[in-house]
């Protein structure tokens, strides 16, 4: 499995793409220069929280990250990944071996990023 464009910081969280980092003071203002030929969409989630969606396809892959916000930084990331020539899937394309090694080669890809015991920041 090739290398997917994103490096993620063992010791801050941080996440590394070719163009930038995105790290915890980060604003949102700042996403255009770090990504600039990412779809990035707001959400207000009217509770104080903000969401921003972004989309992303660089070196032959496809990247979805949710960046989450309280006030002006950036608290919480989800992170999705997959080759760009990856195509729409249903129910019916399920295959459990399938399931099974895309989620082991995910697990070996995060455990070279952040070591076996890492998955949370301070």
């Amino acid at each position: 499995m090739p290398t997917p464009p994103i490096h993620l910081d063992r010791h801050t969280g941080h996440l590394h793409f070719s163009a930038g980092v995105i790290t915890d003071t980060t604003t949102p203002a700042e996403l255009p220069r770090l990504l600039p030929t990412a779809t990035i969409t707001p959400y207000d989630m009217d509770n104080g929280w903000q969401q921003y969606h972004v989309r992303l396809e660089q070196d032959a892959w496809r990247v979805n990250l949710v960046l989450w916000l309280v006030g002006r930084y950036f608290v919480q990331w989800q992170l999705a990944y997959y080759p760009a020539e990856t195509r729409a899937r249903t129910w019916d394309d399920w295959n459990e071996a399938a399931d099974r090694r895309q989620a082991q080669e995910f697990q070996q890809w995060l455990d070279a990023q952040l070591g076996a015991d890492q998955r949370q920041f301070d």
